[in-house]
């Protein structure tokens, strides 16, 4: 449908859409309060980098000492590049919404984990204060928590058995 094509009431709601899209990508973020400082049986870790390899991105997130690498999809490991590097997509990108939900909702991503491997897969999970944990890729965790500004820890195990 061509846009002279459209309803007038259709143009009003995704011009509405737009605009609220815009504000909540231009409010600022602030940091959570009170993160979690440590996390028994968990190493806190960071990303080290997002390298795209084809249709998929070999992430690296560790310390000083060690590190692993998940290979995630490429609109999660677009996001974490991005991040990275200082920069934004042109258009918000799914953890920017995820973000954007739970600031709007009143919520506070304390933290996200890696919580095991099975059939060779990280299994994660976010955690919102007040709130049980969330099971969740772990690819989607990391890019919501550098969004957001939280910490991502990595269970001792996983550590263990992938770490290089």
């Amino acid at each position: 449908m061509l846009l002279a094509e459209t309803p007038r009431h259709l143009l009003l709601v995704s011009i509405g859409a737009l605009a609220a899209s815009a504000f909540l990508m231009t409010r600022p973020h602030s940091p959570p309060a009170a993160i979690a400082q440590s996390v028994e049986g968990y190493q806190r870790m960071e990303v080290l980098s997002a390298t795209p390899l084809g249709n998929e991105y070999a992430v690296r997130v560790g310390d000083a000492d060690k590190a692993l690498t998940m290979y995630v999809g490429s609109s999660e490991g677009l996001a974490i590049s991005l991040h990275l590097q200082g920069e934004k997509y042109q258009r918000p990108l799914s953890m920017e919404l995820m973000d954007s939900t739970l600031r709007e909702l009143g919520a506070t991503l304390d933290r996200v984990q890696i919580d095991s491997i099975r059939d060779r897969a990280y299994i994660g999970s976010i955690h919102v204060r007040g709130h049980n944990p969330i099971d969740a890729r772990p690819s989607d965790a990391v890019a919501l928590a550098m969004i957001h500004g939280a910490p991502i820890y990595v269970a001792d195990e996983v550590v263990a058995a992938a770490a290089h």
